[in-house]
């Protein structure tokens, strides 16, 4: 029982953290969509 918990936390953070990039890198692109001039940030 202990295991599964583990392994549906470890899940969770994968999930999460995919999540998280996905949106940092969206909003990343609408920025540079919005204001061209600052793609490098």
């Amino acid at each position: 029982m202990k295991l599964r918990s583990d392994m549906n936390a470890r899940t969770a953070m994968v999930y999460g953290g995919a999540a998280f990039l996905l949106i940092i890198v969206g909003f990343r692109s609408v920025i540079a969509t919005l204001d061209p001039e600052h793609v490098g940030v």
